[in-house]
């Protein structure tokens, strides 16, 4: 972002990677196998942090992944407030279902009901509850999903990432990871989704491979709010905009938002069908008026910075976007990052125009999460003061904007869950 590029031929990108991962510079943790399992056996805590600084190879992310699981078994499922309590009150409701009422419920539920969920969570829920009614079951089983997509989709970026970058692309590859952490499953539906297609997206657009548009299609299995997202992609697929066209687009839509706004409130979209209608619950009085109601629980709690959070990662958008503009004709990127630019830009520009519609706020956390994913693979070899100088930007932003996300993950992980493995057997206790 912040010098000239060292763009390097694609095809040592895409099909020389195994040979990039093996050599010994790629490793910022142990390059043995045993010891790294040894360490995990030990302390999964100690072997979760090696296997990320090792991501690239299979054994980390297959342990990463495990240790994402121990999390959710171990998730504290104690606070009324959080939508995992009401996730946990569901699967017990699904545990006392047989399979001939689950399936008489779900095709009347998912597909005639307007209160219809998406598959994923029904379908799981009953699954899981087949071998036990312990809420654990279910949440080591969300926290097995969500993992194992969001291991996936750093793998990929982690070995895209260029050697003579690697520090500084695995600090960016971890606040990759910090805008949709493991203890997001307390919203399981949603940001599961997320990991889905960030999967997706970045295969398309930074790797050209079809292939992740399966990806993207799933995510409407975990959350129907991704309907429009998933067209935007096929739009942005068939053609897109210059890297300038989208930053001003992108700038524009803070000019937009308000009018478009207004517009929304004079529509009647709950008396509209199919997809329409199920997006009008986000619009109408009642929910508007819980989303006030939250917000001013959150002013009033050590909540408070979760209602400014998204507007500070709105204004380090914007900042960059300035600041991209301005200098537009000193940076170079590849032309695969490029492509994976102009795509998150231009997804934050159209949820950004729709911002007064509380719950399509939340797709600019996805769109700035590829966005940053762009920086660690652009191509360029940055120097070591251009480093200091973008992390100074990046760092604080994202850690402000994960205060609520830390916050909920000190009341739902367990303490036990992060001490050596001799106290995996303890007490569930919350961390604060």
């Amino acid at each position: 972002m912040l010098a000239h590029s060292n763009v390097r031929n694609r095809t040592d990108n895409a099909h020389g990677s195994l040979t990039r991962n093996e050599n010994p510079k790629m490793n910022l943790g142990p390059r043995n196998r045993g010891y790294l399992i040894g360490f995990f056996m030990a302390w999964p805590l100690l072997g979760a942090i090696f296997s990320f600084l090792t991501l690239h190879r299979r054994i980390s992310q297959v342990l990463l992944s495990v240790f994402f699981t121990i999390l959710g078994y171990r998730f504290v499922i104690e606070d009324e407030r959080f939508d995992s309590f009401r996730y946990a009150r569901y699967f017990e409701e699904m545990a006392l279902r047989s399979s001939s009422e689950f399936f008489d419920w779900f095709s009347a539920h998912c597909f005639h009901s307007e209160a219809c969920l998406d598959p994923a969570l029904p379908v799981l829920s009953f699954f899981l509850s087949r071998f036990s009614d312990d809420p654990s079951i279910a949440f080591a089983g969300f926290a097995a999903i969500f993992g194992a997509l969001a291991v996936t989709s750093l793998a990929m970026v982690r070995r895209d990432i260029n050697r003579t970058t690697l520090t500084f692309g695995t600090i960016i590859l971890f606040c990759i990871f910090a805008l949709n952490p493991i203890q997001n499953i307390n919203g399981f539906r949603f940001n599961a989704a997320i990991w889905a297609y960030f999967a997706g997206a970045y295969l398309v657009f930074f790797r050209q491979r079809d292939l992740g548009l399966i990806l993207v299609f799933s995510t409407i299995v975990f959350h129907y709010a991704f309907t429009p997202i998933i067209a935007l992609t096929l739009a942005l697929r068939l053609g897109r905009p210059s890297l300038r066209v989208a930053l001003i687009l992108g700038l524009s839509s803070f000019l937009v938002s308000t009018p478009i706004g207004y517009i929304v409130d004079a529509l009647d979209i709950e008396n509209t069908i199919g997809a329409i209608t199920r997006a009008g619950r986000y619009v109408n009085e009642d929910y508007l008026l819980l989303i006030q109601e939250r917000q001013k629980a959150a002013l009033s709690s050590n909540l408070f910075f979760s209602v400014f959070a998204p507007y500070v990662l709105k204004g380090f958008m914007a900042l960059c976007f300035v600041y991209m503009l301005i200098l537009r004709t000193k940076l170079r990127y590849s032309v695969e990052a490029e492509r994976l630019m102009v795509a998150s830009i231009l997804l934050f520009a159209a949820t950004n125009v729709l911002a007064s519609i509380p719950s399509v706020d939340r797709f600019t956390t996805l769109a700035a999460m590829l966005f940053v994913s762009s920086f660690a693979v652009s191509g360029t070899t940055y120097k070591l003061g251009e480093q200091r100088l973008l992390l100074a930007l990046l760092l604080p932003v994202l850690l402000f904007f994960n205060l609520a996300s830390i916050r909920l993950g000190l009341a739902v992980l367990d303490l036990a869950a992060f001490a050596p493995s001799l106290f995996l057997f303890a007490p569930r206790t919350s961390i604060l």
